[in-house]
C-alpha cells in the first residue's frame, strides 16, 4: 500500500510540474509574439489569449503544450 501511495503522489508531482511548465511556455509564447509581430489581428489575438491565460491558468497550461506538440 505504501508503494501505491509513494506512486501516486510522484503522479501529482509529476502532473503539476507539466502543467506549471505548460503555464510558463504560454506566457513566454505569447508575450514573444506580442513583442515581435507586426500584424495587428495576431497581436490582439494573442493579448487576449495571454490574459485568459493568466486569469485562468488551465487554458495557459493547455495552450502552453499545445506549443510543445505544435498543436498551436
Amino acid at each position: 500500500m505504501k508503494r501505491l501511495s509513494l506512486g501516486a503522489a510522484a503522479a501529482v508531482i509529476g502532473g503539476l510540474g507539466v502543467a506549471v511548465a505548460g503555464w510558463i511556455t504560454h506566457l513566454i509564447v505569447a508575450i514573444q509574439v506580442l513583442t515581435s509581430s507586426t500584424d495587428l489581428a495576431t497581436t490582439v489575438g494573442y493579448a487576449v489569449l495571454l490574459v485568459i491565460g493568466i486569469v485562468i491558468p488551465p487554458i495557459g497550461a493547455v495552450h502552453g503544450i499545445g506549443v510543445w506538440f505544435g498543436l498551436f
